[in-house]
């Protein structure tokens, strides 16, 4: 399996981080994943965009292939993480790459600590 991972700075806000997964020979199928996860600063939120291809038989339909495609979205709002690490991670490289997302300190600012302290059984 070839995993590549790239960044796209699409404009002074928001960043994307696509990595592509290629699966070769397996079982006479190949096949590719395509993970893009899309941090966008100003409006706090994450879009997460996952597409599978499979391709059985190199010949298609022709010589009796089969192929499949599944794709999936889901977006999330940076207050719905259990932690800002990734988001300061993220807004760190856009921030090296040229774009200028509002400081961190704004972008953060509506996230919710949620406690990492858990009770133990029996005793709350």
């Amino acid at each position: 399996m070839d995993t590549e991972q790239s960044f796209v700075v699409e404009n002074d806000y928001t960043l994307s981080v696509v990595t592509t997964r290629k699966l070769d020979g397996m079982n006479g199928f190949a096949g590719s994943t395509v993970i893009t996860r899309t941090f966008n600063f100003l409006a706090q939120q994450v879009t997460t965009h996952v597409r599978d291809v499979a391709l059985g038989n190199s010949g298609g339909y022709k010589t009796g292939g089969a192929g499949s495609i599944s794709t999936a979205i889901e977006q999330q709002h940076f207050d719905e993480f259990r932690s800002d690490a990734e988001i300061r991670l993220m807004h760190a490289q856009l921030k090296d790459k040229g774009g200028n997302p509002p400081p961190i300190e704004e972008v953060t600012r509506g996230m919710v600590k949620k406690s990492a302290v858990l009770s133990a059984p029996g005793k709350g």
